[in-house]
């Protein structure tokens, strides 16, 4: 898939991994009706930060300018995912709310 200028993508012998057990990765939205389809059984996790940490995020790295930022938050849209994890606060923080789901019910099937 395309975002931001860029080209991205999933090697296939990544999907054969599945088989022995789990597998993370960093995808579109765009590109998951693909990824479901070639693993039914995936559980989304979608990591995302709310729309104003977001743009002062966006600004600090200075790739865009105001209006390429107002229109990227403009076209987010929530995932059709099994959970939500919101990256407002430190990088701890967030992973330990996806860690807790994971215990709990990410690996269940």
């Amino acid at each position: 898939w395309r975002a931001h200028g860029l080209a991205y993508g999933v090697r296939t012998r990544e999907f054969d991994k599945l088989e022995l057990g789990a597998v993370l990765l960093n995808g579109s939205r765009a590109a998951l009706p693909a990824i479901r389809a070639r693993a039914p059984h995936c559980r989304v996790v979608q990591i995302t930060a709310s729309a104003h940490v977001l743009a002062q995020r966006l600004h600090a790295r200075g790739r865009e300018d105001a209006q390429a930022i107002a229109d990227r938050l403009q076209r987010a849209a929530p995932a059709q995912a099994d959970v939500s994890v919101t990256n407002d606060g430190t990088v701890g923080e967030t992973v330990a709310a996806l860690m807790h789901w994971w215990d709990t019910a990410a690996h269940v099937a």
